[in-house]
């Protein structure tokens, strides 16, 4: 199972499936919010709702997020194929626990990269840190507002 380093807030499950209840997403599964089907509507859904997001990143055919060729075809992992959209969502998962259908929280996210090994966690975080310098822009915390009011943005580790 791949893991993830990201920059967002959690998101409580009991949020989650009532935004997919309120927005009548049938092809939601709000305990699998990184489920293709469920994404896919999920960030549709918040396109029309919330008109403050950026518009979706032009694709640049056979790159990764950062211009080096990805080791897995982001199509076919969950988290990364939606690359395009500026939302990212991943869930929480815990490989050990086999008695929960779902965990209490998922993440949203503005950044998302696939952790390695040796990966330079410090890198990745000035990268993020400096695009959103030049970026000047509080679309993040006006998601976060409307999805999680009071939630703290900040770095996750997720699975």
């Amino acid at each position: 199972m791949p893991i993830y380093l990201c920059y967002g807030f959690r998101r409580h499950r009991r949020s989650i499936r009532i935004f997919v209840i309120l927005n009548d997403l049938d092809d939601a599964a709000p305990d699998w919010l990184s489920g293709p089907a469920t994404s896919s509507a999920t960030l549709s859904q918040l396109y029309l709702v919330f008109d403050f997001l950026p518009e979706p990143w032009a694709a640049v055919p056979g790159r990764g997020l950062h211009g080096a060729p990805p080791r897995v075809s982001n199509s076919m992992d969950d988290v990364l194929m939606n690359s395009r959209s500026v939302v990212k969502l991943l869930e929480e998962y815990d490989p050990e626990d086999l008695a929960s259908q779902s965990r209490p929280y998922a993440q949203v996210a503005d950044y998302v990269v696939q952790v390695y090994l040796s990966m330079n966690v410090v890198d990745e975080r000035a990268r993020y840190e400096s695009r959103v310098e030049k970026m000047k822009d509080v679309w993040f915390e006006n998601l976060r507002d409307q999805l999680q009011n009071g939630e703290e943005i900040r770095w996750y580790v997720s699975q």
